[in-house]
């Protein structure tokens, strides 16, 4: 039997079952908002291997947004009298503010000028572990110099370093991989703002 109240969950009504819960219709009572609650039943709580994918599936819940706002997400993954509720706020953004924060918390000023913000870039977004700034060899090549040597690629080709060779190997890395490299990098093209690959080709041309 159901009970009436869950935590501060009150049940209205049942709307499904499956093999891995109950879901149902609730009054969310300190926000005053109705809500989706889904329940393992108590026949189940003693079965581990239940109660680990449960907790689990509300670990990985996902939701696709549709409106901007803050919104309150709580999990219960076990009776609120052995273990408290799992508790966050979904921010969703509108998608012009959401480009601006996700560049606040994630990469350089796109305000800066080239070099700095392709120096900030090189530092930011993970380069340093690949690539030197001092000649030496890591994963890939190191950037010191890189226009002034010639680069022959895995197939046999010389290629002359360019702004557009630079960019198609940030963006399309296993298009052109040199010599003694694997093809290991991962494309950046959707990842870093036109004005990041702009700046990291000033920046590694900047490098004596």
């Amino acid at each position: 039997m159901t009970p009436e109240t869950v935590s501060h969950y009150r049940i209205l009504s049942k709307l499904g079952a499956g093999g891995m819960g109950e879901v149902y219709l609730a009054e969310d009572l300190n926000l005053g908002r109705r809500v989706a609650l889904k329940l393992l039943p108590a026949r189940f709580m003693q079965d581990a291997e239940r109660v680990r994918r449960f907790a689990q599936e509300a670990r990985t819940a996902w939701v696709q947004a549709t409106l901007a706002g803050e919104y309150p997400a709580r999990s219960i993954v076990r009776p609120t009298a052995v273990k408290p509720e799992l508790s966050s706020t979904i921010v969703v953004h509108p998608e012009a503010a959401f480009d601006k924060w996700y560049q606040d918390v994630s990469g350089p000023p796109l305000d800066l000028p080239p070099v700095e913000l392709g120096q900030r870039s090189y530092q930011m977004r993970g380069c340093t572990q690949c690539h030197t700034t001092d000649g030496s060899k890591l994963v890939g090549p190191s950037f010191k110099g890189f226009l002034a040597r010639e680069h022959r690629l895995s197939d046999g080709t010389v290629v002359e370093p360019s702004d557009a060779y630079i960019t198609e190997s940030i963006l399309d890395p296993t298009a052109k991989v040199i010599q003694g490299f694997e093809p290991v990098m991962p494309s950046f093209k959707g990842r870093l703002h036109e004005l990041e690959v702009a700046g990291l080709v000033a920046y590694i041309k900047s490098l004596p």
